[in-house]
C-alpha cells in the first residue's frame, strides 16, 4: 500500500525541497509552466521604452506637453464611473423588481385627471404656446389622447422594471461616441434653451459616459443580485425584515463582492473609453496628443508616446484591481 500524502506545512515543505533536489536545485523554484513569462517581457519593453523615452529629447518634449491630459483623463475616468456606479445600481435593482405595470390602482383618479387636462387645454391652451397645437384638436380628442396617457402609458412609465429594461437595452445599443454627441448637442441645448441651465463640455462628457456605462454595470448588479442564493432573502424576510432592508444588509454586501471583477475590469476599460470625448473639445490626453502631432508633425512620437501612456495607465489600474479582488475574493 502507498504512504499516504504529507499534509501538515513541514511535511510538504520537506517534499517540495526533496522534488527540487531530485531535479537538481537546492531551491524549489516555480516550474516553467508557472513563470508569469508575459510580466517578465513586458519588464524587459518596458525597461527599453523607458530608456528611449528618458534620454530622448523629443519624447521628453511630447510627455510634458500632455501631462496635463493625463490628469483630465484620469479625473474623467474617477466621475464618470462614480456616475454609472449610481445609474447602473439603481437599475440593476429595477431590473431584479420583475415587477408589472398596474392598470387598476387608482384608476379613478387617474381617469378624472384625464378629465380635468383635457378641459383645461381645452379652454386656456390659446394662452400657452406650447399648448396651441393641442388646442386645436377639440375637447374630444384631446379627452381620448389624456385618458390614454393617465390610464395606460402613466402605469407603463411608472414601472420600474419597464423603465430600467427599457434604458439598459436602448443605451447598450447606441455606441458610445453617438451617445457623447447627443449629450454635447442635444440634450447640453435642450436644457439651456428651455431651463437655462448652461454646463461646460467636461461635464457633458462625464453625464454622457456614465449614463453609457451606467447600462452595463446594470447587468453586472443584476446578475450579482441575482447569483446570490433565494433563501437569503427568504431568511431575511421571515426575520421581519422588509424588502428594502433585506436588499441593502443582506443581499448587496454579498453581490458587491461578486461583481468586483467585472466592476473593475469595466473601470478600466472607462480609462480607454474617455479618449471618445477628444472629439467635444475636452483637453484630455487624446485631444493634446492630437493637437501637438498637427502642430508639430511629429506624428509616429507623439502617438507613439499616447499609447505608452495608456498602456502604463491601464495596467496600473488592471494591477490594482487584481490587488482588491484578491482583498474582497468570495471564499470558495
Amino acid at each position: 500500500m502507498s504512504a499516504e500524502a504529507p499534509s501538515s506545512p513541514s511535511s510538504l515543505a520537506a517534499t517540495a525541497r526533496q522534488w527540487a533536489q531530485a531535479r537538481g536545485r537546492a531551491i524549489p523554484l516555480p516550474a516553467v509552466e508557472q513563470v508569469p513569462w508575459w510580466i517578465i517581457v513586458l519588464l524587459i519593453l518596458g525597461i527599453i521604452v523607458f530608456y528611449q523615452v528618458s534620454t530622448s529629447a523629443t519624447y521628453s518634449v511630447i510627455l510634458g506637453f500632455i501631462a496635463g491630459g493625463i490628469g483630465m483623463t484620469l479625473r474623467l475616468t474617477v466621475m464618470a464611473f462614480a456616475v454609472a456606479l449610481v445609474i447602473g445600481l439603481i437599475a440593476g435593482l429595477a431590473r431584479v423588481s420583475k415587477t408589472q405595470p398596474n392598470f387598476v390602482r387608482f384608476w379613478p383618479l387617474r381617469l378624472g385627471l384625464g378629465v380635468v387636462l383635457a378641459g383645461l387645454v381645452t379652454w386656456q391652451g390659446s394662452s400657452w404656446p406650447a399648448l396651441t397645437g393641442l388646442g386645436e384638436l377639440g375637447f374630444w380628442r384631446l379627452l381620448l389622447l389624456s385618458e390614454g396617457v393617465f390610464l395606460l402609458a402613466l402605469p407603463v412609465l411608472l414601472n420600474a422594471y419597464t423603465i430600467s429594461t427599457l434604458y439598459v437595452e436602448v443605451a447598450r445599443g447606441v455606441p458610445l461616441l453617438v451617445w457623447v454627441f447627443y449629450f454635447n448637442f442635444v440634450i447640453a441645448a435642450l436644457l439651456r434653451e428651455n431651463l437655462g441651465i448652461y454646463t461646460d463640455e467636461v461635464s457633458r462628457a462625464v453625464i454622457a459616459l456614465g449614463f453609457g456605462y451606467g447600462a452595463y454595470l446594470a447587468e453586472i448588479y443584476r446578475a450579482g443580485i441575482q447569483s446570490i442564493p433565494r433563501g437569503q432573502m427568504e431568511a431575511a424576510r421571515s426575520l421581519g425584515m422588509t424588502y428594502a432592508q433585506a436588499m441593502r444588509y443582506i443581499i448587496l454586501p454579498q453581490a458587491i463582492r461578486v461583481v468586483l471583477p467585472p466592476l473593475g475590469n469595466d473601470f478600466v476599460a472607462m480609462l480607454k473609453d474617455t479618449s471618445l470625448v477628444y472629439a467635444i473639445g475636452v483637453t484630455e490626453l487624446t485631444m493634446l496628443t492630437r493637437q501637438y502631432g498637427a502642430r508639430t508633425f511629429l506624428a509616429l512620437p507623439a502617438w507613439t508616446t499616447a499609447a505608452l501612456v495608456y498602456l502604463l495607465l491601464t495596467l496600473l489600474l488592471s494591477f490594482i484591481v487584481r490587488y482588491i479582488e484578491r482583498r474582497f475574493a468570495v471564499a470558495k
